[in-house]
């Protein structure tokens, strides 16, 4: 029976070092060669407890090689069941799988080797808010329970009920700002201003434009003296708001 360890310093960081040199074991390294990608250089691993005593690892903290000067930090754990990686190998019920990668240049990758066939969903859980400072890319579907706040919005792709890939062209009057959207299913025209409040029906859309000065007008000169409104039909539960 073994027992824990603990390693303290004095004005210098504990250090745990595990390294792994090629050659024969256990004596005979080999300073002509270097590791392959993937090779693990060390874990850290937590075993089972049965009727015998302790059993094989169920999980681990494993450190493998990418080049001679880079690596990876990876989670593992043992399945339960066999299968098949994300890269083709096959795995038997209590071989360790890297589920989660973390990458030199910071990247996350969660799913690493994962089965494909047992993908657990989700397989992500966030347990409280968000925040991303970057982009946020969606290759398949995306479902959202709740709200969506989104300051701004480029749709690129075809299909659902929302017009996608529309051309937006703009021309200016003595009036207003003539706004023309032009889309595969739905062609609406709204004449707006800088400060237009769209009203929305369930068959039309209403725009009622309060132009913004122009041509040296004041605001309320200009608000006086023009009030527009254009109505145009669309796909009825098709709403657009400018």
């Amino acid at each position: 029976m073994s027992r824990s360890a603990a390693f303290h310093e004095v004005d210098d960081p504990a250090d745990v070092r595990l390294g792994r040199a090629p050659g024969t074991y256990p004596n005979q390294p080999d300073f002509t060669k270097t590791h392959a990608e993937g090779t693990t250089v060390g874990q850290v691993g937590f075993e089972s407890w049965t009727h015998n005593g302790f059993g094989a690892y169920f999980a681990a903290v494993q450190g493998t090689i990418r080049d001679v000067a880079t690596g990876y930090l990876d989670l593992a754990t043992v399945t339960g069941k066999t299968g098949r990686t994300r890269t083709g190998s096959s795995f038997e019920a209590d071989d360790l799988i890297r589920h989660v990668r973390l990458h030199p240049s910071g990247t996350l990758e969660v799913g690493f080797e994962t089965d494909p066939a047992s993908r657990p969903a989700p397989l992500l859980l966030v347990r409280g808010d968000e925040r991303l400072e970057g982009a946020l890319r969606v290759d398949e579907a995306l479902h959202v329970a709740g709200a969506v706040d989104v300051g701004a919005l480029t749709v690129t792709a075809s299909g659902g009920n929302v017009p996608h890939a529309c051309a937006l062209r703009e021309a200016m009057t003595p009036e207003a700002r003539v706004a023309r959207v032009s889309c595969s299913q739905v062609s609406v025209q709204l004449a707006v201003a800088a400060r237009a409040a769209p009203v929305i029906s369930r068959a039309h859309a209403r725009c009622r434009s309060e132009p913004y000065p122009i041509r040296g007008r004041s605001p309320a000169a200009a608000e006086a003296r023009t009030r527009s409104m254009q109505s145009a039909a669309i796909d009825e539960g098709t709403a657009i708001a400018l």
